[in-house]
C-alpha cells in the first residue's frame, strides 16, 4: 500500500457562522487502498496564528487525536469555554494501517478538504437616531424612523449580517 488516506472536515463547513453552542467538529476519511487506522485534527485561531495544543491556542502546528468510528471522525476537545469571537481554520490528517499519512504527514491544509468558520457570540446591537429620544410628533408628521445597527464580528459574506430589526 503506497498511497495514502484522505480526511476532510465537513461540520462546521466553510464560512458557517456558529453561534452557542458549537456543533461537532467531525469530517470523513478513506484509503483506496487500505484502511485508515486513526484521523488528526488540528485547529488554528486565526486572528493570532494559535494552534489549539488541548488547553489553549498558542504555539505552532499541533495535531490532536480524534473519534475514529472506520466511517467519520469526531474532535470534542474544543468547547464553547475555550472560543471567543473570530475566525476558526480546521484541517485534518488521515494515517492509514501501514503508517502512509495524508498529505505527506502535513494533512489536507489549505486544500478542499480544510475549513475555516466564524464562530459569532457577539450580541449585535441596534439605536434609533431619528426620532430624537423623548421627543414628541404631531400624528402623520413622522416621515420615517432611522437609526444604526451594528454586528461587531467582521465577516466575508452577509450571513451575519443584522437581518430584521423589531421596534
Amino acid at each position: 500500500d503506497l498511497s495514502s488516506p484522505v480526511s476532510a472536515v465537513t461540520s462546521p463547513s466553510s464560512a458557517v457562522v456558529q453561534g452557542l453552542p458549537l456543533q461537532t467538529i467531525s469530517g470523513t476519511a478513506n484509503d483506496t487502498n487500505g484502511l485508515v487506522a486513526s484521523v488528526k485534527v488540528a485547529v488554528k485561531r486565526v486572528s493570532d496564528g494559535g494552534w489549539w495544543n488541548g488547553g489553549a491556542f498558542s504555539g505552532g502546528l499541533q495535531w490532536r487525536n480524534t473519534t475514529w468510528d472506520g466511517t467519520i471522525w469526531t474532535f470534542t476537545e474544543i468547547g464553547n469555554v475555550n472560543l471567543s469571537s473570530g475566525s476558526y481554520y480546521i484541517t485534518s490528517k488521515a494515517l492509514d494501517e501501514v503508517g502512509n499519512e495524508e498529505g505527506n504527514a502535513g494533512g489536507n491544509q489549505d486544500l478542499t478538504g480544510s475549513t475555516t468558520f466564524t464562530y459569532d457570540i457577539q450580541i449585535p446591537t441596534a439605536t434609533v437616531a431619528v426620532p430624537a429620544d423623548g421627543s414628541y410628533k404631531k400624528a402623520g408628521s413622522m416621515a420615517s424612523i432611522s437609526g444604526l445597527s451594528l454586528d461587531l464580528v467582521s465577516v466575508s459574506t452577509q450571513v451575519n449580517a443584522v437581518r430584521r430589526i423589531e421596534l
